[in-house]
């Protein structure tokens, strides 16, 4: 989602801003990937796309051949998830 809202994009579009928006997504992933997997695992064929839309519908979309796994994680958890989530071994 745009700075200041989609309603703000539609009221006033900006093909720079837009760009602006796509780089800065683009580049947030790549951080997310690196903090996730400290990069690419090696022999994974991994392809990250910045497409705007709803989430739900965009993430269908993307993963709809038969052969697509689609994996979605809840983010961190606050200390309510922590008490209730999976224990590791130590």
């Amino acid at each position: 989602m745009p700075p200041g809202g989609d309603l703000a994009d539609r009221c006033t579009p900006s093909l720079y801003l837009r760009r602006l928006w796509t780089e800065a997504a683009a580049k947030r992933l790549s951080e997310e990937l690196e903090v996730a997997w400290g990069g690419v695992p090696a022999g994974l064929e991994v392809q990250p796309r910045v497409v705007r839309g709803e989430p739900g519908q965009v993430l269908v979309d993307i993963a709809c051949d038969t052969e697509d796994l689609l994996v979605v994680g809840a983010g961190q958890r606050g200390w309510p998830g922590r008490l209730c989530g999976p224990r590791r071994a130590g």
